[in-house]
């Protein structure tokens, strides 16, 4: 499918442009979305096959026919994406400014600002802005979302609107010290959680997980409080390599040999949007963490359907730049998922 482009006064940007410049970063740039399963063509919707795992179909041969086990059964997952686009402008009066500021942060002369570079400034710029909203959304979209400034989170549904499928004994609940926590799951109180705390919450959510999640490759994403809490429960051993974590600081860390990725962008963004989120206090929603298959969550995108436009707005004497693509998440089965957040 070709790109719709228009564009005074700028260079066009092709499809193959597009891809480098903006989806290519977004979908496969980023580390933690190597743990996910990425399907690059969805137009709309599609569905996906997931088989239940066969047993109990070897038997004793007894030299007579007999009925066959019934086959692994058969279940769909429906994967939507949906459209989102962005939008940024620069003012004309401003923007030679703002482009020679970046060029020569890329290490460029000023003598040799052509078009291509001027692209290159203009792409890496809007990216920035994109790839945050990305993150943000792909994580906490909520088409269900109301109150003032809802529409950030509402062109579709992200991670943790697909988790709210698990199983109840699948979702713990943080909360200060209280009957509401789940049990192993009580946090101190104004948010904070200590490095004692945050072993138990994993030991929890480990103790929670399913057969078939503790067998297979799998992850934690954590907030940013929870990960330092973690860390420095990690320093504070008796153990040779606490005196280089004190000197170097703690390297990738991981728990029970599971990796770790730490999520501090959940951090700003719980809170400063809790409200829009969840409805809980600061205090509970600041600290959350999922453990998941590696490849369970499935991320849908159309590389081929997005498109780039860059124009001079005479009207508004500025430069405007707009990115349109879609993008969408569902998780493979819920028995591949444990979170543990405020309810």
């Amino acid at each position: 499918m070709a790109v719709a482009i228009s564009h005074s006064g700028l260079a066009a940007y092709n499809q193959q442009e597009v891809e480098k410049y903006f989806l290519s970063p977004l979908f496969l740039g980023q580390d933690y979305l190597n743990k996910f399963t990425l399907y690059p063509s969805v137009k709309g919707s599609m569905l996906l096959d997931h088989f239940a795992a066969a047993e109990k179909i070897t038997v004793a041969q007894t030299g007579v026919a007999f009925a066959g086990t019934a086959g692994a059964a058969l279940t769909n997952i429906t994967l939507s994406v949906g459209n989102v686009e962005a939008e940024m402008e620069e003012r004309a009066i401003t923007f030679v400014g703002v482009v020679k500021s970046e060029a020569l942060k890329l290490g460029t002369e000023r003598e040799n600002v052509d078009g291509t570079v001027i692209k290159e400034i203009v792409s890496n710029m809007m990216m920035q802005a994109v790839k945050r909203d990305f993150n943000r959304q792909l994580w906490f979209g909520d088409t269900g979302a109301t109150g003032t400034g809802n529409a950030n989170y509402t062109p579709y549904n992200g991670i943790f609107v697909a988790l709210q499928g698990l199983d109840a004994a699948q979702k713990l609940e943080l909360d200060v010290t209280g009957a509401s926590a789940s049990a192993g799951c009580e946090i101190g109180t104004t948010g904070k959680i200590t490095g004692a705390e945050a072993i138990s919450v994993l030991d929890a959510m480990y103790d929670a997980a399913t057969a078939e999640l503790k067998e297979l490759p799998k992850t934690f994403f954590v907030s940013g409080n929870f990960a330092d809490a973690y860390m420095k429960y990690l320093r504070a051993q008796g153990i040779s390599e606490s005196f280089n974590y004190l000197q170097d600081g703690t390297p990738n860390i991981s728990w029970n040999g599971i990796p770790i990725v730490v999520r501090r962008d959940w951090d700003s963004i719980l809170a400063t949007d809790y409200a829009l989120i969840d409805g809980a206090s600061a205090a509970d929603s600041v600290i959350r963490a999922v453990l998941v298959a590696d490849k369970a969550i499935a991320v849908g995108t159309d590389f081929e359907g997005a498109g780039f436009e860059s124009w001079y707005s005479q009207d508004n004497k500025a430069y405007r730049f707009r990115l349109g693509y879609k993008v969408g998440c569902a998780l493979m089965d819920k028995k591949l998922a444990v979170t543990a957040m405020h309810a």
